[in-house]
């Protein structure tokens, strides 16, 4: 049974983060938490029963059903509400699969849900791919936290052994020596550990 809400109180609700090609996950929390809020999940789930639109009276002419325009005041202002989401420069990409909240739903998280994969994929090959080179070794730790702190906001964790093995993989021969202290250690370095003793060495 569809409840009872208002829907235009939702659909005034205020938003404070726009989906655009770099913030999908943080984009996609924040609305479930409002919907949740607002019980109203099972428009964007698409398990709503949509109720018939008309029942025909006494006279047999066609009536439209209270409960159907309720429904579809709610689906509308939803599908509002996640348009208002959206960056103005990005409607065109999903305006037209916007008939009902579900789908506009859908079709937002497949467009964004494969580029953040896609850019995950990416981050991840830079991370490995990082190198020190000539960079100072503070700005080289940064580059590797930059490219984690990507995967985070792509929602794909890095976990610490990932994280040291890029960082002593981009290091030049002149660490070899540091690198043999910290993997043959009986005590394991965590992140910290790691960073002090190659800015120590960078500064001998």
């Amino acid at each position: 049974m569809v409840s009872k809400v208002n829907p235009f109180a939702f659909a005034s609700q205020k938003v404070g983060t726009l989906i655009d090609d770099n913030n999908f996950l943080a984009w996609k929390q924040h609305v479930l938490l409002v919907v949740k809020t607002h019980r109203l999940l099972r428009y964007l789930d698409g398990i709503v029963v949509v109720p018939s639109s008309t029942v025909a009276d006494d006279d047999g002419s066609l009536v439209e059903i209270p409960i159907f325009v309720q429904y579809e005041q709610q689906d509308a202002a939803i599908s509002a509400w996640l348009l208002s989401t959206v960056s103005p420069s990005l409607h065109n990409r999903s305006i037209g699969d916007s008939s009902f909240a579900s789908m506009l739903w859908s079709t937002l998280n497949r467009i964004f849900g494969s580029q953040s994969i896609t850019k995950a994929k990416r981050h991840r090959s830079l991370l490995h791919n990082y190198r020190k080179n000539d960079m100072s070794m503070s700005d080289y730790l940064a580059g590797i936290k930059h490219f984690c702190d990507c995967l985070a906001g792509c929602g794909q964790k890095v976990f610490q052994e990932e994280q040291q093995s890029a960082i002593l993989n981009g290091l030049p021969p002149e660490y070899d020596h540091v690198v043999s202290i910290i993997t043959t250690s009986q005590t394991p370095f965590d992140l910290q550990g790691i960073a002090t003793a190659l800015l120590d060495a960078e500064a001998c």
